[in-house]
């Protein structure tokens, strides 16, 4: 195993516990700390765009201000282990950033079937497709979803799913 592998399974292991702990560390910053926070956030993510996941993931491991919603350190974490194809681990970190702010239920379902649960995946699509106070873009996602899981198990004739996620679309239209 590589030196930089086995720094993402140290740090893999230590946002794991910190999940369990309650999340990553925050606390009370002075103006200069959070302007120096904010600045290891910006270059994170700038890291995270030049595909270097484990410097962003360094980072998502330090203390952050009491006020930064704590669902967005999950969320990067998840999609850092998203491009380091690995799944699993990735949806670990969806279903934490749901838990934190349930809006991302239809981030976790897009997981879920990129993770090759396409039963719980459908499953929670159609529930979303249900809900009529779904925002449009959550509509357009869990269709995609629903539509993508149905073909993958080959379970149903996918012109007929199309017909029915005709009306729910129209509703995210208007």
């Amino acid at each position: 195993m590589t030196e930089q592998n086995q720094e993402l399974v140290g740090g893999l292991s230590e946002d794991l516990y910190a999940i369990e702990d309650g999340g990553v560390k925050q606390v009370a910053m002075t103006t200069e700390e959070r302007q120096r926070w904010a600045e290891g956030a910006k270059a994170s993510f700038a890291a995270y765009q030049r595909g270097e996941y484990d410097r962003a993931l360094a980072f998502q491991r330090c203390p952050s201000p009491n006020e930064f919603p704590r669902y967005r350190i999950s969320y990067m974490q998840a999609r850092c282990w998203e491009r380091l194809g690995e799944p699993e681990v990735a949806l670990v970190f969806m279903r934490e950033t749901e838990r934190l702010k349930p809006y991302f239920a239809v981030h976790t379902t897009a997981m879920l079937q990129k993770a090759g649960y396409l039963e719980e995946a459908h499953r929670r699509a159609t529930d979303l497709l249900q809900d009529p106070t779904a925002s449009p873009m959550t509509s357009y996602v869990a269709a995609n979803v629903w539509l993508q899981t149905i073909e993958q198990m080959h379970s149903a004739n996918l012109n007929d799913a199309i017909e029915k996620t005709i009306p729910v679309l129209r509703r995210a239209l208007e």
